[in-house]
């Protein structure tokens, strides 16, 4: 866990060029419009419609804790 960050704003922990299950993803208590980065800054999410956008199709690199941005 990295330091300076509160347990609720964890929002999940992926592994080495792991692609991120949607349904893992998607956080249920952000809402419409919400904006997801990881701490490294390599993928970006948005929650539309209830699933989880990605800015990208590449998989995450490294151990990536992604928290509301």
């Amino acid at each position: 866990m990295e330091e300076g960050v509160a347990p609720d704003e964890r929002v999940l922990v992926v592994l080495n060029n792991t692609r991120v299950p949607r349904e893992l993803a998607l956080p249920v208590s952000f809402s419409e419009g919400t904006h997801l980065i990881d701490a490294l800054g390599y993928e970006e999410f948005t929650v539309r419609n209830g699933s989880v956008h990605f800015s990208r199709l590449e998989p995450l690199r490294g151990w990536v804790l992604l928290r509301s941005a």
